[in-house]
């Protein structure tokens, strides 16, 4: 296929170079210059109803504000209430960082599962399917490498576009390890590489609170316990911000992580709606405090925990699943030949 057209469409933006940021630079003066005044071009002779249908398919996620400039109902934010979408350097998934999913519905719908209130305390009592996770593999070859970031990933004012993308490990076994935050997998967000989803965690909570010299260790870091232990030396701590943004921080990270790699985003996807669950004993905030085979933790109602960090899988989940449902209509062929990528 030689062109571009409305069946044969171009990708958008995000999902061309998800690692440069809405706001970047690089779409002005780097790597992925050429590409944004392509798409523009292309998108502008659309007709009206074809743009709309356009947007509909391949709907802005939600760390790209209000980019559909005409009337459709779409999920962007409303321009007048951006102020509710930012806190700080820390962009927000909804409105005051709100979690989409959280332990009280989850033991509303386990209720409801079982279609009987007298028997919510009976761990064996469940209808709900749960995969659970803690662990990272511990195989240090199982690790996933950046799949869409450029080269360059050091300066995104770069205007090379010697991209080597989508190239998945074939020898990697993608099951729910994968979903901690502390498995290896490259991924890229502006100028910055990060090896783990913790990572980028840690790096966040030092920016927030401007803590230089924990940043640079954390950035250099190569493990994730070590990581973790940096974040808590943080320095100029306030808890009371923090609370307000480490949920959003870990929507942004994981968004990255899964929406830059084919495989890991294909597996989180075909967890469909399971319930996914940090199975840590240790953790009562981001897991559940229990370990997966104990009786507890097929019943929300014991859990010590908050699960979040699973919570916010589940809403990566979602957001993906409408982002890359039509991953496949694009014109990659195409576009592999045009801006010299390895996509597919």
């Amino acid at each position: 296929m030689n062109e571009f057209t409305f069946k044969n469409p171009m990708a958008p933006l995000w999902i061309m170079y998800p690692e440069i940021p809405q706001f970047s630079i690089g779409w002005r003066m780097g790597y992925g210059e050429q590409y944004l005044i392509d798409f523009n071009n292309w998108f502008k002779e659309l007709s009206k109803l074809e743009k709309i249908e356009y947007a509909k398919l391949f709907p802005a996620p939600k760390i790209w504000i209000n980019y559909y400039n005409f009337n459709y109902n779409n999920k962007s934010h409303d321009f007048e209430d951006l102020d509710d979408y930012w806190i700080e350097t820390v962009q927000l998934w909804n409105k005051k960082g709100d979690m989409k999913y959280n332990l009280a519905d989850m033991i509303e719908k386990f209720t409801n599962a079982n279609n009987s209130g007298n028997n919510t305390n009976n761990s064996n009592n469940h209808n709900l399917d749960f995969i659970f996770f803690w662990k990272p593999q511990n195989n240090t070859n199982n690790t996933t490498n950046n799949n869409t970031t450029n080269n360059n990933t050091n300066n995104n004012n770069s205007n090379s576009s010697n991209t080597n993308t989508n190239s998945n490990s074939s020898n990697t076994n993608i099951d729910e390890s994968f979903l901690s935050q502390w498995q290896k997998s490259y991924f890229t967000f502006d100028v910055y590489e990060y090896n783990c989803a913790e990572q980028y965690m840690m790096a966040e909570k030092a920016r927030i609170f401007k803590d230089e010299d924990n940043l640079e260790k954390i950035m250099i870091c190569d493990s994730p316990n070590e990581m973790k232990s940096l974040g808590r030396e943080v320095q100029n701590f306030n808890s009371e911000l923090w609370d307000k943004v480490k949920y959003s921080i870990v929507l942004n990270g994981n968004y990255h992580k899964f929406s830059q790699n084919n495989e890991l985003r294909n597996y989180l996807i075909s967890t469909g709606d399971k319930l996914l669950v940090e199975a840590s004993s240790y953790d009562k905030i981001w897991g559940i405090g229990f370990e997966s085979d104990e009786v507890e933790a097929k019943n929300p109602n014991l859990w010590k925990g908050q699960n979040l960090i699973g919570f916010a899988l589940m809403e990566v989940r979602d957001e993906l699943k409408g982002v890359y449902k039509y991953y496949n209509q694009i014109n990659w062929e195409f576009i592999n030949r045009k801006y010299n990528l390895k996509r597919y």
